[in-house]
């Protein structure tokens, strides 16, 4: 599979774009020569990023203007760092959630001991009961 990297394919391509786009470009519409010299102004664009295992296929290669070219470049970016933002926010959650929780259940333990170590316990901890109280007057 050709590359954008040889030069005689990235002109091919460039070519095919602008026949194919009618010398548009692929987001804005606009016309990719410049009214003034006439030059051809257009970047080649991956619809699917390389990074994202886009290939350099005509199929996934669009022409565009610079502007719609950067511009895109930085929604991706920050559509990125919204979704990175929120994962860390829900980590912090689960991760608040789960301190609360251990928190609790050791604070559930140690009330559990202190209520089995006065129930167990010899009679000078163990708090009386209803019965014992009216049983020995005090009730």
């Amino acid at each position: 599979m050709p590359t954008l990297r040889n030069p005689q394919y990235r002109a091919f391509v460039r070519r095919k774009l602008y026949m194919r786009q009618d010398g548009k470009c692929f987001y804005c519409h606009r016309d990719l020569t410049t009214k003034k010299t006439g030059e051809l102004a257009l970047t080649i664009e991956h619809r699917k990023a390389k990074m994202k295992g886009g290939t350099d296929d005509l199929k996934n290669l669009v022409a565009a203007c610079w502007h719609c070219n950067h511009h895109r470049g930085e929604q991706m970016n920050a559509t990125k760092q919204r979704k990175e933002a929120k994962a860390l926010s829900r980590q912090r959650r689960m991760l608040a959630r789960d301190c609360r929780s251990k928190a609790d259940s050791q604070a559930d333990g140690k009330a559990h001991e202190q209520l089995a170590g006065k129930v167990e316990g010899n009679g000078a901890n163990r708090t009386p009961s209803v019965h014992t109280a009216r049983s020995e007057g005090l009730g």
